[in-house]
């Protein structure tokens, strides 16, 4: 949970993507935007970071995105 969002990793619910990310408003709890996560990295958790704004996610790969 950030700020502003809640954040959660999922497989792809069409299998066409082997990890995405589902942004949801925190206040609302309406759909943001889904993230799609280049390579096949299977996303099993997330940790953000409040004091530099980073959402970190665990994967085999070094995978930089920068989204706003």
């Amino acid at each position: 949970i950030t700020d502003k969002y809640l954040v959660i990793s999922a497989y792809s619910r069409d299998h066409r993507h082997h990890s995405v990310l589902y942004v949801l408003s925190k206040k609302t709890g309406l759909h943001v935007k889904n993230i799609v996560l280049p390579g096949d990295p299977h996303v099993g958790g997330l940790a953000y970071d409040p004091l530099n704004r980073r959402l970190w996610i665990a994967t085999r790969k070094n995978i930089y995105l920068n989204y706003s």
